[in-house]
């Protein structure tokens, strides 16, 4: 499958999904949803998922912004991958805004995980949690 990359053709961020809910038949209509609005969408149900498109060489030219969309579950992870692989390998992507998806009684847990990522984080970039009766 084919993998997007961050910025070139197309125009405006990539939206990187990440949680294992992405699997699901309501995660699915997601990313469809997220496609038909005209945006790129990058599917990582797991980590290794997203490190493989973290750590794919690719020209500076082609950095663009993501914005990151993931289950407060997998977000520390998520975060880390990322912060890697703009620390060790060169990843020029910026990251505009993290959106955190939880169930509704997962609220709590789900604000915690972003305090505690805190330190993978882009400095001034926007989060927001959003619980769901879909997860």
């Amino acid at each position: 499958e084919r993998q997007p990359r961050a910025g070139g053709a197309g125009g405006g961020p990539l939206v990187v999904l990440c949680g294992e809910r992405l699997k699901s038949r309501t995660g699915q209509r997601f990313i469809a949803s997220v496609r038909a609005s005209g945006l790129r969408a990058l599917p990582a149900p797991d980590g290794r998922a997203l490190a493989k498109w973290a750590e794919a060489p690719r020209h500076v030219e082609a950095a663009g912004d993501l914005v990151l969309v993931s289950d407060w579950r997998v977000l520390a992870p998520t975060l880390a991958v990322l912060h890697r692989a703009r620390e060790n390998l060169g990843l020029a992507s910026r990251l505009l805004g993290t959106v955190v998806l939880c169930g509704r009684h997962e609220e709590e847990e789900a604000r915690a995980a972003v305090a505690a990522s805190a330190p993978h984080a882009s400095q001034g970039c926007p989060c927001a949690v959003l619980p769901s009766l879909a997860f």
